[in-house]
């Protein structure tokens, strides 16, 4: 038993359990002359201290039917020793054997902390491939007629109480035959089972004639011992089917342990060694062992990779991206939603950008270094000039902290969005760099050791062939599997940043929306900003976005088995496609961007109307003050009166008389407005003042556009409102005061027509690109035209635009946010430069001045 010689020991039980039934048996037979059993007391000790091994023997076998590293004869004898000794049927026996070989792959697959699980599916899959050609060379006949090894060793054991010969299996009619020749050497088997050493072997020569030509009974004939070929077939069948069900469920479990898709990838590629010999063989329908035994056994080739595994590890691949990327998408819940109610505290550097530089850290820091600089100029001028050399050379790190916030502010990255977005790139990146094996074809690891056999150099057209037939085979399905899984890893990504993008949407939408009382508030509109600006920032990843999208380039693994135009043209398709998906993606996170600045903008504009309300109703249009106005040379002798207020003309004519002779050279000057009117200017910077709060330097040119845009509308809209609401019409006998309106002359229109010449010049951009808006510019002009004289307007439209370009020019650095998107005007600079010659022509006025918007008077002139 100790050496798993079952078949021996069962032999042994049975001739010590026959020989004590004699000794028995003639101690109760009366004409016996010795009671063997009262002289000899040892005899029932000895039987009871080898009954026992009765059940171990049992046991040990059984379970010795597990091993799958035994050899056909090992099964065979293991088999035979438990029907000598148990009342079991080969049939009985088949099903024990499949029963403990799937009790063993159970074994070998259940959950182990630290074992290698592909070693463990391994030895699971060497159990299965070894039960099946176990029951071929044991339970299957070699030929029509004949008998199989089994019922061979069991006849024999039951003629002759001792195995076959090596004599290879016969058919039926003649295995009697044999059998009743060997029958006579049956004396001398029972001897043989004893050891010569203690010279056994020569007393057993005594034992009684039965004893010495015992024979067992075996269940090889009969009812209960029908066994024929097709219940070994369709056994096999049903076993391999309950085999896979419980294979897969504990493979699901088994694979649950691991973590990434590269631990994964080295997992299938130890079952994928272990299988290739198989597998190709299946692939190429070559007379392999194995095709021969599945042939026999299952009626066709088996795939234990397609048929088993395949499913459970493509499963899990899918599961790891599942839950790589489901974790990417609930990172705005997890680092965002807790940090945004921070913002509301006032010492929150995120929370102004410009407090984000200029924050009490930063000062701080380069405070502290000062003190550190000079401790060590104080133990410099008592120690060595070294240390004075040292102190010199780290000055520079003092200003380290302020230009790192300046960097960070140009990209718009504080440090709530930094973090969003470096969290947002790096697992990204980490999950794409972990998906990589398994979206990879690698040849070398599919074929392995089938392409080890070296090819001589008489052999290299065999070597030629075999290798384009491994190009064109799909071993394992590997080609198959990495492009599903490409496609799959795809969709799932883009999913995965389509509901970060809906995460993202949704803070703002809580931001803005919620609680009711602090619904369009600035703090919400900042949070709401925030999370725009995180949007923004991963927008601008969209070379990140790309590359965890594109499927492995041709350079490194590729799935084509060759450099075809066909499959170069499916490459280019496949990366056109990816860059269609990444614009979507982009599109749809800098549509988040512009949606968290939509509360902003509403508020942006609702202020600018109030200071638009207040600059049109307040302003006096019937008396302006002459500071505003500009002499120019009089285009005409001169000017008749208009019933909208005094002439344009200077000096004023009164009571209907002629001007005054020493009033003569005067009259060759005429005033027009060449300055904004003080609360429109006001109102614009204001607006300016707010785009810098919250950092419209970074902004995106489609926010401002749309910024300026809704501006623009308001602006004139309101000027609208103002001339067909507010204007009191003095024709029709409206009285000022009984109407509560205001009076507005002919000066007072002619600076308001400035104004909106300004205005112009300042949304200028939306006057080409929206006829709408232009329309609308157009109709308010010509209403604020209809206050002025025809023939007045006629001569002093040109000169009043000349003053609204300079004005623009003058301003334009004030006012530099609001109007970064208008294009410079080669025309407008060379007029500006031409009468401003301090002014360089080579640098573009909106860049070069945009700290100093300080007029300077020269010749008369303000510019």
């Amino acid at each position: 038993m100790e050496s798993s010689s079952y078949l021996t020991a069962s032999r042994l039980y049975l001739i010590s359990k026959a020989i004590y039934k004699k000794l028995n048996a003639g101690t109760e037979s009366d004409n016996s002359s010795v009671k063997v059993m009262e002289t000899f007391p040892v005899v029932g000790r000895q039987w009871d201290a080898v009954s026992h091994f009765k059940a171990q023997i049992l046991q040990k076998s059984t379970t010795h039917l597990k091993s799958a590293k035994e050899t056909d004869l090992d099964v065979i004898e293991t088999i035979c020793a438990i029907m000598l000794l148990d009342d079991v049927t080969m049939k009985d026996m088949f099903r024990l054997l499949l029963a403990q070989r799937q009790a063993a792959i159970r074994d070998i697959l259940e959950v182990k902390g630290g074992d290698d699980i592909g070693q463990q599916i391994v030895q699971a899959i060497q159990i299965f491939r070894a039960t099946l050609l176990h029951v071929g060379k044991v339970f299957i006949e070699p030929e029509a007629g004949a008998v199989s090894p089994l019922e061979r060793h069991l006849r024999s054991l039951q003629q002759t109480f001792a195995p076959p010969s090596s004599i290879p299996s016969t058919k039926r009619d003649e295995l009697a035959s044999t059998v009743l020749q060997s029958s006579a050497l049956a004396v001398s088997v029972v001897p043989k089972l004893y050891p010569t050493t203690p010279n056994i072997h020569l007393l057993v020569r005594y034992l009684p004639e039965s004893i010495q030509n015992f024979t067992p009974f075996i269940h090889l004939d009969g009812n209960r011992a029908t066994f024929s070929q097709q219940d070994v077939c369709q056994g096999i069948q049903n076993w391999k089917t309950d085999l896979v069900t419980m294979i897969s469920a504990a493979q699901e479990k088994l694979l649950q342990q691991v973590q990434t898709n590269t631990a994964l990838v080295a997992i299938r590629a130890k079952v994928w060694q272990e299988l290739q010999t198989d597998e190709y063989a299946v692939e190429s329908k070559s007379n392999s062992p194995w095709n021969q035994i599945c042939k026999q056994l299952l009626g066709d080739h088996l795939s234990v990779w397609n048929t088993i595994l395949r499913a459970g590890f493509a499963r899990t691949f899918q599961d790891i991206i599942d839950f790589s990327l489901g974790e990417l998408s609930m990172q705005p819940q997890k680092l965002l939603r807790a940090r945004l109610g921070e913002l509301d505290q006032d010492n929150d550097p995120n929370r102004d950008i410009g407090k984000y530089i200029w924050n009490e850290s930063t000062t701080t820091t380069t405070s502290n270094n000062s003190n550190n600089k000079g401790t060590m100029a104080a133990t410099t001028a008592a120690g060595s000039v070294n240390a004075t050399s040292t102190a010199l050379l780290s000055l520079p790190s003092a200003t380290e902290p302020l230009i790192q916030k300046i960097r960070e502010y140009v990209a718009g990255r504080t440090d709530l969005v930094a973090m969003a977005v470096d969290s947002f790139e790096g697992t990204l990146s980490a999950i794409r760099l972990d998906q990589e094996p398994a979206l990879e074809y690698q040849k070398d690891v599919v074929f392995g050791q089938l392409l080890d056999t070296p090819v001589t150099r008489e052999h290299d057209d065999a070597g030629e062939a075999k290798e384009k037939q491994l190009d064109t085979m799909d071993l394992f399905s590997a080609r198959a599997e990495a492009s599903q899984l490409i496609e799959y890893y795809q969709k799932q990504c883009v999913s995965c940043i389509k509901a970060y993008t809906q995460e993202l949407e949704n803070l703002i939408q809580e931001a803005v929306h919620k609680p009711e009382k602090a619904r369009n508030t600035l703090p919400a509109m900042d949070r709401s900003m925030t999370v725009g600006r995180v949007a923004s920032g991963i927008g601008s990843l969209g070379w990140v976005i790309h590359k965890a999208l594109l499927p492995p380039i041709r350079g490194k693994r590729s799935l084509s088995s060759s450099g075809s135009v066909s499959n170069f043209a499916q490459e280019r398709a496949a990366k056109a496609q990816v860059d269609t998906q990444v614009q979507e993606l982009v599109k749809g996170l800098f549509g988040v961007y512009l949606t968290s600045h939509a509360a902003w903008i509403d508020s942006v504009e609702h202020s600018l109307k109030r200071s638009l309300k207040v600059y049109l109703e307040q302003s006096s249009w019937a008396d302006l003050a002459a500071l505003a106005w500009e002499p120019i040379p009089s285009l005409s002798a001169s000017v008749s009166s208009s019933i909208r207020g005094s002439p344009v003309s200077s000096p004023v004519v009164s009571g209907g008389g002629s001007p005054k002779p020493n009033l003569a050279q005067e009259d060759t000057k005429t005033l027009l407005p060449f300055h904004g009117s003080t609360r429109l200017l006001t109102a614009l910077h204001q607006v300016v003042q707010e785009m810098h709060r919250v950092g419209t330097g970074f902004m995106r040119p489609e926010l401002i556009q749309q910024l300026t845009k809704k501006l623009a509308v308001a602006t004139f809209k309101a000027v609208e409102w103002f001339l067909k609401e507010m204007i009191v019409d003095v024709e029709n006998g409206q009285d000022e005061a009984k109407e509560n309106k205001i009076v507005l002359t002919e000066k007072g229109a002619m600076q308001l027509l400035f104004d909106l010449k300004f205005l112009s010049l300042v949304f200028q951009t939306h006057l080409s690109e929206d006829s709408d808006f232009a329309r609308l510019s157009k109709s308010v002009m010509d209403q604020a035209r209809t206050h002025i004289d025809p023939i007045n307007l006629a001569v002093f439209e040109k000169p009043l635009e000349a003053n609204a370009d300079r004005q623009y020019g003058r301003v334009s650095a004030l006012l530099g946010l609001l109007v970064q998107l208008n294009p410079v005007e080669s025309k407008r600079k060379t007029n500006v430069v031409e009468k401003s010659p301090h002014i360089f022509a080579m640098a573009p006025l909106t860049a070069r001045f945009t700290l100093l918007p300080i007029g300077q008077k020269m010749s008369g002139r303000v510019v």
